[in-house]
């Protein structure tokens, strides 16, 4: 799930040259938010219809003549889709500029695309329980929340972090398990002083990573 294999060809790029009306049609036509100004396979900035929409109606202005947002943004083609996700949430972005090792310009991810195929591998997960810990962010650790759940003959499918909303000490980490059994986890984790926020078997599992997936949907309006 790197940024190279979410390049998308049929995004279509605009020039200095293209008048404000022609990028609207574009972006009308092809359903985008947001296109990529591109000069000689060179990326120099994404202009966006909000930006376009507040112009006054002028005849033929080009966007040599609109000022480009993010023409300095450089996603390299080995970003990971975590990665893809902050920054396209940070910017506020649809699409993303990807480039080679050699800063050369590749062309352009679609977020949306991008976050259809996570949805779709984690939806063909299989079925286990959830469990949510507290964790001071310093004290943070993979391999020892795997070894935790190992010495209890499980396995841990997938795990996501996010910052608390409170603490910024402390992190909120979501292991999703290949077992529905929590009792001898939840104990173990509790005699290491995990603090457990949540759990969730079988369907409960079912019903929260649906709910899940539906906040993604609707944040990306897909």
């Amino acid at each position: 799930m790197v940024a190279k294999k979410y390049i998308d060809k049929s995004i279509p790029n605009l020039k200095k040259s293209d008048t404000v009306t022609f990028a609207l049609d574009m972006m009308e036509e092809y359903k985008q938010e947001q296109l990529p100004i591109v000069e000689n396979h060179q990326f120099l900035g994404i202009i966006s219809k909000d930006v376009l929409d507040m112009l006054p109606p002028l005849a033929n202005q080009t966007l040599d003549e609109v000022a480009s947002l993010h023409e300095n943004l450089v996603i390299q083609e080995n970003f990971h889709l975590y990665e893809l996700a902050r920054v396209a949430s940070d910017l506020s972005l649809d699409i993303l500029p990807v480039f080679d090792a050699n800063n050369k310009f590749k062309g352009m991810l679609n977020v949306k695309e991008a976050a259809q195929d996570f949805i779709s591998k984690f939806a063909a997960q299989p079925i286990g329980a959830i469990l949510i810990l507290q964790i001071k962010a310093i004290d943070f650790s993979m391999a020892e929340i795997s070894r935790l759940v190992e010495s209890n003959e499980a396995k841990v499918i997938s795990m996501f972090t996010e910052q608390d909303n409170i603490d910024q000490n402390l992190l909120q980490v979501t292991i999703k398990l290949n077992t529905i059994d929590l009792t001898r986890i939840v104990a173990t984790f509790e005699r290491f002083d995990f603090k457990i926020l949540g759990k969730f078997h079988d369907y409960e599992t079912q019903q929260f990573e649906s709910h899940r997936i539906d906040l993604l949907l609707k944040y990306l309006e897909i």
